[in-house]
């Protein structure tokens, strides 16, 4: 269900449709395992599709057409994701404690910087969950991985990657990876420089342009499809307290110096503010946890918390 479309730049839908259909094409694929988050972050969760993994159809326009869920047939549980977000697939062999520091095959999602620079970064991986049979690699699971990255690169070479980490190059599960990438490329003498760029062309990164030092903030048109979308909340979150506003309630006021501007609600939309003095202190603590520093009441009526009161 698509709820109240924005017309999205091609380029970004595109490549979003990109993404989505490559992570689609591993979902079929019974003998994968979804890592989301990091070990360099304390946590990582694994999800087992085995097959019955499925990516929703965008449902935002805009800026926001890189937005999926991503649900498992027979199950509760889902895992939204910003195809957005993300500036490249990397396929990587990398040591994964997951298998004693052998290497595991992967697919990295990787996300941009703020600011839309290019990065490293990901939290959400597509792994080989049994790239070994009986302590040797699985020769059918790993022709399989380097065969899709092959196909993912032919259909866009600007956003897929191949690397094979240097420990691994040097390790007896690389010997035998290389002699499959001599095999699949057809270069029988050929060393991992030359392997790896016959498998995927490396892709030239390049900046982002630079930031206007004047007019608008670069966020502006970003909040402007936002405050659009009748079926969304814009939330503001300071410590402890979340404030929540219903964009049907809100609007961009004019503003107040060349690169600040303010929401403000809709004043047609309003209810009475609140009249006790209680209700003015609960309402005016939040607003201070959130950040509200100036106004009047009929600017600043109806935010109040959910649950309980303002410590």
């Amino acid at each position: 269900m698509n709820h109240d479309p924005i017309v999205a730049d091609v380029a970004l839908a595109e490549r979003c449709q990109f993404f989505h259909d490559a992570m689609q094409a591993w979902l079929a694929d019974p003998d994968i395992m979804i890592a989301c988050g990091r070990w360099s972050e304390g946590a990582i969760g694994e999800l087992m599709p085995q097959g019955r993994g499925r990516l929703l159809p965008p449902a935002y326009g805009g800026q926001f057409v890189g937005i999926r869920e991503l649900w498992l047939d027979d199950a509760p549980h889902h895992l939204p994701i910003d195809f957005g977000r993300v500036h490249c697939l990397r396929y990587v062999v990398a040591p994964s404690v997951c298998f004693g520091f052998k290497p595991s095959f992967e697919v990295r999602l990787l996300v941009s910087a703020p600011g839309g620079a290019p990065s490293d970064g990901w939290v959400i991986a597509l792994m080989l969950s049994c790239p070994y049979d009986r302590g040797e690699l699985a020769l059918s699971q790993v022709r399989r991985f380097l065969q899709r990255a092959r196909e993912h690169a032919a259909a866009r070479p600007d956003l897929v990657e191949f690397d094979v980490e240097a420990t691994v190059r040097t390790a007896r599960e690389g010997e035998r990876l290389r002699e499959l990438l001599r095999e699949l490329t057809v270069q029988p003498g050929a060393e991992w420089p030359a392997l790896l760029a016959a498998l995927v062309p490396p892709i030239e990164r390049r900046a982002p342009a630079a930031a206007a030092t004047d007019g608008d903030p670069l966020c502006r048109e970003l909040f402007e499809q936002a405050l659009k979308l009748r079926d969304a909340s814009l939330v503001a979150f300071r410590e402890h307290t979340l404030v929540e506003l219903k964009t049907e309630r809100l609007r961009w006021a004019a503003p107040i110096c060349r690169t600040r501007a303010r929401v403000v609600a809709d004043r047609r939309l309003r209810r009475p503010p609140p009249r006790s003095v209680a209700e003015r202190r609960l309402a005016g603590a939040v607003l201070g946890r959130a950040g509200v520093v100036s106004g009047r009441w009929p600017q600043l009526h109806g935010v109040v918390p959910d649950h309980g009161a303002v410590q």
